[in-house]
């Protein structure tokens, strides 16, 4: 199943943010071609965890897309299925360490926030719990992937909230 979504690329001080509107997904790149690559990357995990879950894909939107002057807006193909085999050969044997989620509702940015304490600048934002928990996987999903292409260390899982701390 292949579907093409739009995306709107921001010049950032590096790089590009890229928002894609239909499905409330943020990522970056250094430049606009890592830029798009990351927005098919994310929008390819995004739709594989939906599926999973059991819910479908939406149909990408087709009519003007607000943005301002100084954005870009580009499409991008995903095809989901061909997306899915290539992360089952990435992670084969390849298990995830457990990190640690917090969770919590933030008044400012009226929804909820979820971060991984031991992933430096890990963390998501959801409408509901939920939503930020299935956003978070994500990030660290890619925040673990670039990680090992960039042959960075991959930390442990070590922190523990006050409360299941002894001693």
């Amino acid at each position: 199943m292949t579907k093409v979504f739009p995306i709107i690329l921001t010049p950032a001080v590096v790089g590009y943010v890229v928002t894609v509107p239909d499905l409330d997904i943020n990522t970056q790149g250094k430049d606009m071609a890592e830029a798009i690559y990351m927005a098919r990357d994310a929008i390819g995990l995004w739709g594989i965890c939906e599926i999973d879950d059991g819910r479908s894909i939406p149909e990408p939107s087709m009519g003007t897309i607000t943005h301002e002057p100084s954005e870009i807006i580009s499409w991008v193909d995903i095809d989901f299925d061909k997306y899915r085999l290539m992360n089952d050969i990435r992670m084969k044997n390849e298990p995830l360490p457990h990190y640690h989620i917090n969770i919590f509702f933030s008044h400012e940015d009226e929804g909820y926030i979820a971060d991984i304490p031991d992933l430096k600048n890990c963390s998501a934002f959801g409408a509901t719990s939920q939503e930020a928990l299935n956003h978070v996987l994500v990030a660290q999903k890619l925040w673990l992937e670039e990680a090992q292409a960039s042959n960075m260390i991959i930390p442990e899982p070590k922190y523990r909230p006050m409360r299941y701390q002894v001693g």
